[in-house]
């Protein structure tokens, strides 16, 4: 088979015109090489790059002048005529009143002005628009010393938001320290601290579990569920029960039954020590050779 070339017509086909660039010195179109200042600036020439040159080197430059604006209506001041006031500049002496009106009425509110300060005329004009509340005598901020005007229904010690954080951290320090130690309301001489029998091992401890079943005496919540071992706690709060004549009694509790124990002692030595004498006969721990035969059996099984 031969092969066919087929003929297409490009005459509907218009090329895009090319963008024409103007010299910026001559004002003619620019052909071939020409010189690029900027994406706005071509030149045509070297004599018009020299003219250009001239031209802007040797044109007057201008003064900024610095613009004065009014504080009040935000407009500038054009004349040197003006009014400077805690180096705020305005237009006209009815812009720096009406500043000052607002400036004395926001004060007011916030409490930083009272309202026997105010001037006489500007009292009557804003009478119902400024709180008479304000009328207190001057309070000393506990923090720095400054004098401060207050509502008398707010009752603050303090003249910023500044000085009431600091007043603020040292009550909570304060509070924190009454939480330590014997600062604390719980206190009881440092019960907590007592010294332990050498008896009270961890031996004894497991032997006291395993009699109770691993078990909490109070709720009967298994060990296992409490995360942790169960704490065996000290039915009279005597830490050398083991050591001096006085009765063992020890039961085994979880971590929110301990917890209870620490209010009421003399309520809960009572209830623990009847269900010990009543169902227990004052027993609450296994010997060491019941504990061995205990384990051995669980073996066996």
């Amino acid at each position: 088979m031969g092969s066919v070339f087929l003929s297409i017509d490009q005459s509907h086909i218009q090329e895009q015109p090319k963008k024409i660039h103007i010299c910026s010195c001559c004002g003619d179109s620019i052909v071939g090489e020409h010189y690029i200042l900027s994406q706005t600036d071509m030149l045509c020439s070297e004599e018009c790059f020299k003219i250009y040159r001239e031209n802007k080197f040797n044109r007057p430059r201008k003064v900024c002048k610095s613009k004065n604006m009014c504080v009040h209506c935000k407009s500038e001041i054009l004349t040197d005529d003006f009014i400077s006031h805690e180096h705020k500049k305005f237009c006209s002496d009815t812009c720096f009143q009406e500043w000052r009106e607002h400036d004395i009425l926001i004060k007011c509110r916030r409490g930083e002005l009272s309202f026997l300060d105010i001037p006489k005329e500007i009292r009557e004009k804003y009478d119902g628009r400024i709180s008479k509340r304000t009328v207190t005598a001057s309070n000393e901020c506990v923090i720095c010393g400054c004098i401060f005007y207050t509502v008398k229904s707010e009752r603050r010690k303090t003249c910023s938001p500044k000085c009431l954080n600091i007043r603020r951290r040292q009550i909570g320090e304060r509070y924190k320290l009454m939480r330590i130690g014997w600062n604390t309301p719980g206190w009881k001489g440092g019960v907590s601290y007592g010294v332990y029998c050498q008896k009270f091992n961890a031996d004894l401890r497991r032997r006291v579990r395993a009699f109770f079943g691993n078990k909490c005496f109070l709720c009967g919540k298994p060990q296992a569920e409490n995360k942790r071992k169960l704490a065996v706690h000290h039915v009279n709060y005597n830490k050398a029960a083991c050591c001096d004549s006085s009765k063992v009694m020890l039961v085994p509790l979880c971590e929110q039954c301990h917890g209870k124990t620490n209010k009421n002692r003399k309520y809960w030595e009572d209830y623990f020590e009847t269900i010990l004498r009543e169902k227990y006969n004052y027993k609450c721990y296994y010997t060491k050779e019941e504990y061995n035969n205990l384990k051995s059996e669980e073996c066996s099984s």
